[in-house]
């Protein structure tokens, strides 16, 4: 039996995905630019995601997170 997935489910499982790599990221210490790259690949990572199932990236991530992908 195959699960079906709606776009609301998609996008929340991203944000979530997203929450937690901020919360990761939190405790990686004080090295702010490991930290800028480590968020860098989990904004691209969720946007791809996003993009290819139909859900705008700013639906995902923070306003401020959409703005430096598309800076």
């Amino acid at each position: 039996m195959a699960d079906v997935w709606s776009a609301c489910d998609i996008a929340n499982a991203l944000l979530a995905t997203y929450q937690a790599a901020v919360e990761t990221s939190l405790v990686m210490g004080e090295d702010d630019s490991r930290r800028s790259l480590y968020l860098a690949g989990y904004r691209s990572a969720i946007s791809t995601l996003a993009l290819f199932f139909g859900i705008a990236p700013a639906l995902v991530l923070p306003e401020s997170e959409v703005r430096r992908i598309e800076g």
